[in-house]
């Protein structure tokens, strides 16, 4: 297999390791319907899709906005400068599994950090 298909791949498998993390029996309905519509919406933006993309918005985890969830349910409702709000693409239990399926993503070490 050719160098650089096989890197290739590596890059896709570890980036959909990271969409996935966690994604196990213990996770409730609502954090999987959260992972599968942060993989859809979300990850665009704050998580490196492809090797040769930048990561738009910052890195997510259960420390996001000091793990306040009613402050990240804002956040996905009403957006920010940067950021659409999402209140009228999603209905409120939806942002609610969002917010629950980030509360299960583990911070990134400081070297990981963008």
């Amino acid at each position: 297999m050719p160098r650089g298909v096989l890197a290739a791949a590596f890059v896709v498998a570890s980036t959909s390791g990271a969409l996935a993390q966690g994604a196990d029996a213990s996770f409730s309905d609502a954090q999987r319907e959260g992972l599968r519509l942060f993989s859809q919406s979300c990850g665009v933006c704050h998580t490196v899709v492809q090797q040769r993309t930048r990561q738009y918005g910052p890195v997510l985890s259960r420390e996001t906005l000091g793990g306040d969830e009613e402050l990240i349910r804002e956040y996905i409702s009403n957006g920010t400068p940067r950021m659409p709000g999402f209140r009228y693409y999603f209905e409120p239990a939806q942002i609610g599994s969002i917010v629950q399926y980030i509360k299960t993503i583990t911070p990134p070490t400081p070297a990981a950090a963008r």
